[in-house]
């Protein structure tokens, strides 16, 4: 185990995808410039119209790994668990597109579907460092601190305002988001978004149904002469105002208003948020808990958020697992949080010794059950570095430097290419075409998985350890051999199904009780 903390320590941790970000420092997080290049791979489903539809299932889903025919190498892949769109950043730096773009989130231009990769247009002289997905709209932010919006409009989530021109309509083109600047992360959630910049201000816009938006409502309304609720939707990104803390049974211990909070980072689920409080910070006036606290808000089902209950928030709330409950007292490492992703109805984090933890409910818990605090994830508990994770829908996928790649979960269609032929996991398991190459890259959509794979050190051999430490085969481990990446199949991409009128109208917020008609800001 000291082992693993020790090169945890030695090593960088990096952003993977849309979902998984990190509280940034310059010692603990990978720029895009440095991340290592690779081959792309996807596995699971590729029909990014029959998926949602409910088209024939049968036809264009993956059941293991394949890697894409490109000219190019990629750099960084860009997707969430609320999406069946992808963004990609090649090796040169050009932002590419594909999958699903019924409301026009890919952004370019028009609302075609794209089996392969296509060209995205910015700006004159900019470039994209991140791209952040929800169900419907994409968040493109770029070297400048500008940030880009496209797709699906409905509840503001674009963030482009509440005049007709532009609230609940759709955008397929790159739409400069005007009320935001020097932005330092974004992240989508399935209809909300969230935004922080470089001096610590959280900003969020989009349906505020569970209280995601953290403006401390629901913005539920009574329509005049009409039966049921309505939502006033948040159409331009405004400033989250208070954080709290609250203690195990709900009430309320402390308030602490947004001048006193620094955020570093952001990541959203389908409806509920999260964010890190920037850890880098040196006020010796703070007490050392203060910094890299976590908090998150809006929908609670499951125990999503991590309070040890199922309420909604609808401010910030401070996650109380990971703070010490002596103040005077250094943060342990391991609840020292460097990043955190969300799926549809849970949250993984991992933390600066290199733990995973988790919280919620996955669709395959045992008996149902729900993680209703921050869990170690016992199975990762002694293994090697892991270097990069990402939810999707129902799902979690993470890749080791010791050449693995360890999934598990309940994939929306195909396989993944589990070990023992398995299509879902209860448990962290090998996904047995990956072991033995170095997967630098993972990012997991709403039905589909994406990945970067080298070589890994060729002539080298790793131990292949089970993520089960009771598991037979760590008494005699196997080697991994290194394999060349013909070994994976190559991935040809089917002809785009066109969108139904069935397809376009079906907008809801699953998990959440659904969507009713909205009122502008």
């Amino acid at each position: 185990m000291s082992n693993m903390l020790s090169d945890f320590a030695a090593q960088n941790i990096k952003s993977t995808s849309s979902t998984a970000v990190v509280a940034d420092d310059e010692k603990s997080q990978k720029t895009a410039s440095s991340a290592v290049c690779g081959r792309l791979g996807i596995t699971g489903a590729v029909e990014w119209t029959g998926i949602i539809s409910g088209l024939d299932k049968s036809a264009n889903f993956l059941d293991e790994p394949h890697l894409f025919d490109l000219p190019f190498l990629v750099k960084q892949i860009f997707t969430s668990s609320s999406s069946l769109h992808t963004f990609i950043l090649s090796d040169d730096d050009v932002l590419y597109a594909f999958g699903r773009n019924d409301r026009g989130q890919l952004g370019l231009g028009d609302k075609v579907a794209r089996a392969t990769l296509t060209k995205v247009t910015l700006p004159v002289d900019s470039k994209a460092v991140k791209v952040v997905t929800g169900h419907g709209h994409s968040l493109i932010l770029l070297a400048n601190g500008d940030v880009y919006a496209c797709g699906g409009n409905s509840h503001g989530e674009l963030g482009l305002g509440d005049s007709k021109a532009h609230f609940n309509v759709d955008h397929p083109s790159l739409t400069k988001v005007a009320g935001l600047s020097a932005v330092r992360d974004v992240a989508c959630g399935w209809e909300h978004s969230l935004a922080c910049t470089q001096s610590g201000d959280l900003f969020t816009f989009g349906h505020p149904q569970n209280g995601q938006l953290g403006h401390g409502t629901k913005g539920e309304t009574l329509k005049p002469g009409k039966a049921g609720i309505s939502f006033i939707d948040v159409a331009a990104p405004r400033r989250v105002e208070k954080f709290v803390c609250k203690d195990p049974k709900g009430k309320l211990t402390a308030e602490y208003p947004a001048s006193e909070i620094r955020v570093g980072s952001v990541a959203a689920g389908r409806n509920h948020s999260l964010c890190i409080e920037d850890f880098n910070q040196t006020d010796p006036g703070e007490p050392l808990h203060n910094h890299n606290r976590v908090f998150s808000w809006g929908f609670g089902g499951y125990g999503r958020l991590g309070h040890s209950g199922a309420n909604d928030e609808l401010v910030p709330r401070e996650v109380a697992f990971f703070t010490p409950s002596n103040p005077g007292l250094a943060r342990n490492p391991q609840r020292k949080v460097r990043r955190v992703c969300a799926g549809s109805s849970f949250t993984l984090c991992q933390s600066a010794s290199g733990h995973v933890f988790f919280w919620g409910q996955m669709s395959n818990a045992p008996r149902g059950e729900a993680t209703m605090y921050p869990r170690m994830v016992e199975e990762l508990y002694d293994y090697d570095n892991i270097q990069t994770a990402s939810c999707g829908s129902n799902s979690i996928f993470c890749s080791a430097s010791s050449a693995t790649t360890i999934a598990w979960g309940v994939p929306v269609a195909g396989k993944w290419g589990l070990e023992d032929g398995a299509k879902t996991s209860r448990v962290p398991k090998f996904v047995d075409k990956l072991c033995g190459f170095n997967v630098p890259e993972v990012a997991c959509g709403y039905g589909h998985v994406c990945f970067t794979v080298t070589e890994s050190n060729a002539g080298n051999t790793f131990v292949k350890k089970h993520p089960n430490p009771n598991h037979p085969s760590n008494l005699n481990p196997d080697p991994i051999k290194t394999t060349p990446l013909s070994a994976i199949p190559t991935f040809t991409p089917a002809p785009v199904i066109a969108e139904s009128v069935t397809v376009a109208k079906k907008r809801g917020n699953p998990g959440a009780g659904g969507s009713s008609k909205k009122v502008k800001k």
